[in-house]
């Protein structure tokens, strides 16, 4: 057996957990706890100095604000058990060699491919149950239980790779981003476009501030392709044009006095509004064991006679506020933004464009509090921040 056999197969069959089961993919987090751990020689001193790897840790600590108010709920133990994502990745990182996690980034990417055919080949052979689908705000289904949402991160996730790991001089590298961006079109998943965007400004703006004018040139000729394929893709799919149709049509369906649940905009208006009101009345530090049953209190105030079906707020920094106080929500922003920091400081751009782009998905979905959100936040984080660490140690060297 290969040196580094064992950190592909863990990888790959956490991913295939990823796609088909959330048991296969919560033990592999153990497993790769286990490897890391075994891994390390006098480990822990370097543990404590990694920047990364502290951040890591942090979000565990930041649980607790959330967790004394009702320390014995099962609900609390789901949720921490999630964020041990977070440290896990960052070990298994600082115990693997560059090859080794580019070889990852690499299976990512076969994983993007395979995870693309479920959803395509169901659409060519449901053309037009899927055009109605999308008429009806629903999306085609993939795996990952169909949480298109969730595989709209993963599939930007693997056009990230395809950006910082491959060179872009390279024509199979340049279509295979194509490709990727017309599936991710086609997909018509909003939180993806949105992701794609964000980081195409992000992106932009850092190029912007570099004064390379070569560098700005080729940017802006990639914006304008991005936007003139987006253009083109909605006269070219039907997914798109039915997305955005309904969009425009659940929008003006939308008033505060009014409950609509099989509407997906205005339900998340809705359940923000209600949590915001529950916020504003006195009911934060609820922990996060009550953050279900004071939204469904705050809710039943305006709506008596409905019952909501959703057990927290369609926004993360709501659901901090709700959980553990401002001043918990607060202490979870500096956590949250400090890749932000990290990236600019030591020219890694990958964690600007991945952070920026997760937190305009949090505005809508409170991604980071879910096991597929959480795990699609940090190992991306994880192999952006292995790639410019070791990169950081070769210019020291």
């Amino acid at each position: 057996m290969k040196k580094y056999f064992i950190p592909l197969a863990l990888f790959i069959i956490m991913l295939g957990g990823l796609f088909w089961s959330r048991a296969v993919l919560s033990f592999s987090q153990g497993a790769w706890a286990i490897y890391a751990i075994g891994r390390y020689q006098s480990w822990w001193p370097r543990y404590t100095k990694n920047s990364f790897v502290i951040w890591s840790i942090s979000p565990i600590i930041l649980f607790f604000l959330g967790w004394y108010q009702q320390p014995s709920a099962l609900a609390n133990y789901d949720f921490l058990f999630a964020l041990t994502v977070y440290p896990i990745s960052a070990l298994v990182i600082g115990v693997l060699p560059e090859k080794t996690i580019k070889q990852l980034t690499f299976i990512w990417l076969c994983t993007v491919v395979v995870g693309l055919l479920y959803p395509i080949g169901w659409y060519f052979f449901h053309i037009q149950q899927s055009n109605i689908a999308y008429g009806s705000g629903q999306s085609l289904p993939t795996f990952m239980d169909s949480d298109h949402i969730r595989f709209g991160m993963f599939l930007c996730a693997g056009l990230l790779f395809l950006w910082l790991y491959y060179p872009l001089e390279n024509i199979f590298t340049k279509w295979c981003i194509v490709v990727l961006v017309l599936c991710i079109l086609f997909l018509s998943v909003r939180t993806a476009w949105g992701m794609l965007l964000v980081m195409c400004l992000i992106g932009l703006l850092i190029d912007f501030s570099s004064a390379n004018r070569k560098l700005i040139y080729n940017r802006l000729l990639l914006l304008f392709f991005v936007v003139g394929m987006s253009v083109a893709a909605y006269y070219i799919f039907p997914t798109i044009q039915q997305k955005i149709a309904y969009t425009i049509y659940d929008w003006q369906q939308f008033t505060p006095d009014n409950f609509q649940p099989n509407f997906s905009d205005g339900v998340r208006r809705t359940v923000n509004q209600a949590a915001l009101h529950s916020i504003q009345s006195g009911n934060s530090r609820v922990g996060w064991a009550g953050i279900s049953e004071t939204l469904e209190h705050s809710f039943k105030l305006t709506f008596p006679n409905t019952s909501l079906q959703y057990g927290r707020p369609f926004n993360q920094w709501l659901f901090w506020w709700m959980g553990s106080g401002w001043w918990g929500m607060i202490l979870f922003t500096i956590w949250f933004c400090y890749p932000l920091y990290w990236g600019l400081k030591n020219n890694t751009k990958g964690l600007v464009y991945w952070t920026a782009a997760i937190g305009v998905s949090c505005l809508v979905e409170s991604n980071l509090t879910f096991q597929f959100g959480i795990f699609l936040h940090a190992w991306p984080l994880a192999l952006i921040w292995g790639k410019g660490m070791m990169e950081k140690s070769k210019v020291k060297s």
